[in-house]
């Protein structure tokens, strides 16, 4: 079983400023070969920070929280994720169906508070969609799906987490 790395950002990667001090990981590789399939400019990366508890997309790169702190939220409708793991996937087929969607994925930060650029309405839409297409990935591709949360659930369970864990 192999333990996750942390790493280090290679230069060109667009980190939001609010999570510059996070921890940056290495996910599963069926994760980054999945990002790639997909999106194959993109950059895809786990995050562990004690505060910020998003995941976050600029451009075409992604950073996904691997903390857990509110897995719980995703057990309901229209997720219904089971396990730690699901809920890492999910993630990030939340912020690949942005990309695929073709929303678009710059932030603007000040003061470590992101400044939104576009209405409410226009979040919420674009939400709803992101969700939508990830929801409807994991229909669609059932037996990678499975797999993908599995190698999640192996990352939940063997990362070496830097603060307590206060989800289990």
């Amino acid at each position: 079983m192999t333990v996750s790395q942390y790493i280090k950002i290679p230069k060109g990667v667009n980190v939001p400023k609010n999570i510059l001090d996070s921890k940056f990981i290495k996910p599963p590789l069926e994760v980054i070969q999945l990002v790639e399939s997909i999106s194959p400019e993109s950059h895809i990366f786990f995050h562990e920070h004690p505060i910020v508890q998003k995941s976050y997309r600029n451009y075409l790169d992604i950073f996904v929280n691997a903390r857990l702190t509110y897995w719980r939220n995703y057990t309901n409708e229209p997720l219904w994720a089971k396990s730690y793991g699901e809920v890492l996937i999910l993630r990030v087929l939340h912020e690949l169906g942005h990309i695929v969607c073709g929303h678009k994925g710059s932030l603007k930060i000040e003061n470590g508070k992101v400044i939104q650029i576009v209405s409410d309405t226009e979040v919420e839409r674009c939400e709803k969609e992101a969700w939508d297409w990830a929801i409807r990935y994991r229909s669609e591709n059932l037996e990678n799906y499975i797999n993908l949360v599995y190698k999640c659930q192996l990352f939940a369970e063997t990362h070496p987490y830097t603060e307590v864990v206060d989800w289990q």
